[in-house]
């Protein structure tokens, strides 16, 4: 059977007026149209708009300097999380690192969960 055969046969079928997930509805027609189905899946997979990753991968450039070119990607996929999560403005609790404990390089972050708004740094 052609992809054609079932293009034509979807066409002569009646309308679902009660689709509410394209995704879900051409997942259970993949028995009847095999190739159809994956088509259709292939295309709703497409972003609507790329604007968002492409400001992503500006910001990456911008990081991604001469300095920082070891910079690995677990680094880099942080970094551009917590910026991700600082524009939210969500209010997240600030954590206050001094000098002194940065050169020990022992940093432990007591969390009280009840208390999420007051951290104490160790």
């Amino acid at each position: 059977m052609s992809i054609a055969d079932e293009y034509d046969r979807y066409l002569s079928t009646p309308t679902e007026p009660s689709v509410i997930d394209p995704f879900t509805y051409w997942q259970s027609q993949h028995q009847m149209y095999p190739n159809l189905s994956l088509m259709a899946i292939d295309i709703l997979s497409i972003p609507a708009m790329s604007a968002g990753v492409e400001r992503l991968y500006s910001q990456c450039k911008i990081m991604l300097t001469d300095r920082r070119n070891r910079l690995q990607i677990d680094s880099l996929q942080a970094v551009e999380c917590i910026k991700s999560w600082d524009s939210l403005q969500i209010g997240l609790p600030q954590v206050v690192v001094t000098e002194a404990q940065m050169e020990d390089g022992k940093v432990e972050l007591d969390i009280d969960p009840a208390e999420d708004d007051n951290m104490d740094i160790r």
